[in-house]
Parts: C-alpha cells; structure tokens; sequence
C-alpha cells in the first residue's frame, strides 16, 4: 500500500477556491476512508502515481507544481 500526503496549503497554493477541499467528503472527514476501485480506475490511479514518484524523484524547477496537478488529477477522477 502506498500513501500520498499533503498539506491543503500545499496543493490550495496557487488554487483561487480557497473551500474547494470541502467539496469532497474524504479530506474533512476524520474517519477512514476506502475507496473501492474498478480495475481500469485502478491502472489509471497507478500510472499518475508513478509519476508523482518519477517527479519527485528527478527535482527539477516545475517539481512542486507538476505534482500538484497529478494531485488534482486523482481527486478530479472519479
């Protein structure tokens, strides 16, 4: 099992609706939550994953912002 973590300062940074992270039951809530995957949710979720891994790993100037946006991306999906 792998776990991304992140401040709401972090990926809110450069993002104007400062309550967008209210939007979504899984970021108030202090409760665990799972949620169940189809497979091909699943491979699409993997493969932005590696990449948040593959940035992270090379650094590089835009770092910070690509991940980020592979965040938003995983939370955009369903």
């Amino acid at each position: 099992m792998d776990v991304i973590f992140f401040k709401d300062t972090f990926l809110l940074e450069r993002y104007a609706d400062l309550f967008f992270l209210f939007k979504y039951d899984f970021f108030g809530s202090g409760d665990l939550i799972v949620l169940p995957l189809k497979d091909a949710y699943f491979t699409k979720i993997n493969k932005i994953y590696e990449l948040i891994q593959l940035t992270q790993a090379s650094g590089g100037f835009h770092q910070e912002e690509l991940i980020r946006s592979y965040i938003f991306a995983l939370v955009y999906d369903p």
